[in-house]
């Protein structure tokens, strides 16, 4: 869940309360009167959601092309080109001619916060057609069972 942006303790500082089977209550600094989450080597009922993560500012790049289906190398030179601009991709889902992509847009280094220069687009519109989502939230889940 840290990857997606969760404040989360590390599993190592967790290690001496769970070698003798204290638990440990873990709850906002910032909102300290408000619930928290209680980590235990078992519980009588399972919770529905064991964690939940929102990340705000991120941006969805769709790249579409017919010239993927059944070819090679498409999405290695997608993300060529994203390395050579310095953008780095956060999840990618591929379909037969498409391919989705998030970009944490929350701060760059070389383009004060866009990552989508002129030229990067321009390369990646030589390979495919490009739609632009921004403003996006990813939302994570982890669920006991989420079909419930």
């Amino acid at each position: 869940m840290a990857v997606f942006g969760a404040k989360i303790l590390h599993p190592a500082t967790l290690l001496p309360a769970i070698l003798v089977g204290i638990p440990v209550f873990v709850g906002s600094s910032k909102i300290p009167e408000k619930s928290g989450t209680y980590i235990c080597a078992r519980t009588e009922k399972l919770p529905q959601f064991r964690a939940l993560t929102l990340r705000r500012k991120q941006t969805l790049l769709t790249l579409h092309s017919l010239n993927m289906l059944h070819a090679r190398g498409f999405l290695a030179e997608v993300l060529t080109i994203l390395s050579q601009h310095h953008t780095s991709v956060d999840l990618i889902t591929t379909s037969e001619v498409s391919i989705a992509l998030t970009l944490d847009t929350t701060g760059s280094t070389t383009t004060k916060g866009n990552r989508l220069t002129d030229t990067l687009m321009t390369e990646l519109a030589k390979l495919c057609r490009v739609d632009v989502e921004e403003e996006l939230a990813l939302v994570a889940i982890v669920s006991n069972n989420l079909s419930q």
